[in-house]
């Protein structure tokens, strides 16, 4: 019905849960993000990570699953990865 798009930092903080949370940083960040990622990704809601480097992705898996979060998808192009999870 409607579609709304809002950029911000999740360091910074933000309120709300939201239908689509995307994120392409380096996997450092993304590791510290992911507690705040389990929060306001909607119930229903997906979440896409990319800037995923190959030798990090063990941790990255681990990490997400720690926080409830399921991985969904995964695309690896080279040494670089891409995934969409859900709550």
């Amino acid at each position: 019905d409607r579609l709304e798009f809002k950029t911000n930092d999740l360091i910074q903080g933000i309120e709300g849960r939201y239908d689509l949370v995307t994120a392409n940083i380096l996997p450092h960040i993304i590791l510290e993000l992911v507690p705040d990622l389990a929060a306001v990704v909607a119930d229903d809601g997906v979440f896409i990570l990319s800037g995923i480097i190959e030798s990090r992705w063990s941790e990255i898996k681990t990490t997400l699953k720690a926080n409830n979060l399921a991985i969904n998808e995964v695309v690896q192009t080279e040494e670089w990865i891409t995934l969409a999870g859900s709550r």
